[in-house]
């Protein structure tokens, strides 16, 4: 009998002891899902400071030192690969997955899909077949698919086509929203004339599809850019963490080759060959490159070349 009682109180015990077990045990301080904003914004930002290095490693870097490697995904990429499927990808998939079936986060859901389908034709337009269908996902951990580029780029086009006709302009909004304040006909402009983009690309190996969609788009093209105010941007701040690549590399350290590693504060100055090539062929670009830098900030040169 008293084993009975022993049992009885060892039973009541645990029941206790677990019941309630995971409230409990859950950090009231932490969230366990994003919203919307933070997965978007972290996506901009992420993309935003990629493709900068990516532009300063890619097109200057590759187009002035010779590389050996054969490796399309090494350093020379600034990362882009693992970084935008990480750091962009990643987190607009999250908005995607939690938000998609809440009508209240319609407009937010379909702002991540057509920076997911910008994002892709980035990928693919860099590097040819990438992941898709497979990408992101913990079933695909030791092998992943790569979907050719056909794939690829319907899939944009699709996607950009089906978010647009989705977005209500009188319905939800980005609380934070770093690239058009807001306007959701700004967010719609952009993925009709990315869409016109796209399918002007795709013209020679996708006819049928890249025709459709350019008749489509320009059937109203009212809703396309049409000044450069209009342009997706993302402006920096005079913050650490947030500031601008191009004012971190070049003026913030100064220590981006072939700039002086010992200088700091110092804007990168034009170049010997630089000004005599423009100059030799009377190349507008040398007064919209230098002639808006402040006189303030001016290394002012004797031109003596006679001809």
């Amino acid at each position: 009998m008293k084993a009975v009682y022993i049992f009885s109180f060892i039973v009541i015990m645990c029941w206790g002891c677990t019941r309630d077990f995971q409230t409990m045990n859950t950090d009231p301080t932490q969230f366990t899902k994003a919203t919307p904003e933070a997965g978007i914004l972290a996506a901009v930002k992420n993309l935003n400071t990629q493709m900068a290095n990516y532009n300063i490693s890619k097109y200057w870097d590759l187009g002035h030192l010779l590389c050996q490697q054969s490796n399309r995904y090494d350093v020379t990429d600034a990362g882009l690969w693992q970084n935008v499927y990480q750091g962009v990808l990643a987190n607009l998939q999250q908005v995607v997955l939690n938000y998609s079936e809440d009508s209240s986060f319609n407009n937010r859901v379909q702002i991540a899909r057509i920076l997911q389908a910008y994002t892709y034709s980035i990928l693919v337009g860099n590097y040819g077949p990438v992941p898709l269908k497979e990408a992101n996902s913990a079933d695909h951990l030791s092998s992943i698919l790569f979907d050719n580029e056909d794939t690829v780029y319907n899939y944009v086009l699709t996607t950009l086509k089906d978010a647009t006709s989705k977005i209500s302009l009188s319905g939800d909004k980005l609380s934070y929203d770093a690239v058009y304040n807001g306007n959701l006909q700004s967010w719609v402009k952009f993925a009709n004339t990315l869409r016109l983009k796209i399918a002007l690309r795709c013209m020679k190996n996708m006819g049928a599809l890249a025709t459709d969609n350019i008749r489509d788009v320009m059937a109203d093209e009212a809703n396309t850019i049409s000044n450069a105010g209009e342009s997706a941007q993302m402006s920096f701040e005079n913050v650490n963490g947030n500031e601008n690549p191009y004012f971190v590399k070049f003026i913030k350290s100064n220590t981006y080759y072939p700039y002086n590693p010992s200088a700091t504060g110092q804007a990168p100055k034009m170049s010997e060959y630089l000004f005599t090539l423009f100059r030799s062929y009377k190349d507008p670009r040398l007064e919209v490159y230098y002639d808006s830098v402040p006189l303030v900030n001016r290394l002012l040169l004797t031109d003596t070349l006679t001809s």
